[in-house]
């Protein structure tokens, strides 16, 4: 399998140290259920200056869990 990745935005899974979660002042509160909080997360990421970064594809490599439908 070949996983591309056009775009550079945090999701799924991420890593950072508290500092810089504080920085970015965390996740924010306005989104509910599923979607769009990662979108949120890599641009507060990048307002701030931070470098984010991933690993290459044959360490970072993951299977997503499909959500389910939220009643």
């Amino acid at each position: 399998m070949c996983y591309r990745l056009d775009y550079n935005c945090a999701g799924g899974v991420i890593a950072m140290n508290k500092h810089n979660f504080r920085k970015i002042n965390g996740y924010s509160n306005s989104y509910w259920g599923w979607g769009n909080e990662d979108d949120d997360f890599s641009a507060r990421i990048q307002d701030s200056g931070l470098l984010s970064t991933r690993p290459p594809a044959h360490v970072g490599r993951y299977k997503m869990v499909r959500p389910t439908k939220e009643t």
